[in-house]
C-alpha cells in the first residue's frame, strides 16, 4: 500500500499557480496588486481559487487547504482502481441456505453442508484460492 501511495505523494511541480487581482469591492489595493490565486493540481485537473484574504500567502493557504481535501477522495479513487481486489464486487460470493442446510461458493462452484462446514473449512478455503488464482486474480 505504502509504494501506491508514493506515487501520489505530490510535489510544488504537481501545481500551477496563477496569480490575478480580484474583482468586485475592495478599491484601488484589490485592483492592482495580484493577490488572488488559482491553483490547478495537474495529474487530476482539480482546481481551487483564494481571493477572501489581502496577502497572497494568507489566499495561498486556504486554496492549499481547500484542493487538498478535494484531493484526498480522489487520490482513494485512484489507489482503487488500480487495485482490483479492494474494488466491490459485483456477483454474490457465497450463499449461505439455512433452511436447506447448504453453504454454495459461487466462484469455486463448491457446495458444502452447513454440518461438515466445521469439519471442511479448509477445503472452502482452498477451493476459493484455486478458482482466484485460474480466474487471474492472484490471493
Amino acid at each position: 500500500m505504502a509504494e501506491r501511495l508514493e506515487r501520489y505523494c505530490y510535489t510544488r511541480n504537481d501545481f500551477k499557480i496563477d496569480w490575478f487581482s480580484g474583482t468586485g469591492p475592495g478599491g484601488q489595493n484589490r485592483n492592482k496588486v495580484q493577490a488572488c490565486v488559482r491553483l490547478t493540481h495537474i495529474p487530476s485537473g482539480l482546481k481551487e481559487t483564494g481571493q477572501n484574504a489581502r496577502s497572497r500567502s494568507a489566499n495561498l493557504r486556504d486554496a492549499f487547504k481547500r484542493l487538498a481535501a478535494r484531493l484526498e477522495p480522489w487520490i482513494r479513487n485512484e489507489i482503487n482502481r488500480d487495485n482490483p481486489r479492494r474494488q466491490p464486487s459485483k456477483e454474490t460470493v457465497r450463499t449461505y441456505h439455512f433452511a436447506d442446510n447448504r453453504i454454495v461458493d459461487h466462484a469455486s462452484r463448491f457446495r458444502i453442508t452447513a454440518d461438515e462446514l466445521d469439519k471442511r473449512f479448509d477445503d472452502l478455503i482452498v477451493a476459493r484460492r484455486l478458482a482466484m488464482e485460474n480466474a487471474g486474480m492472484e490471493q
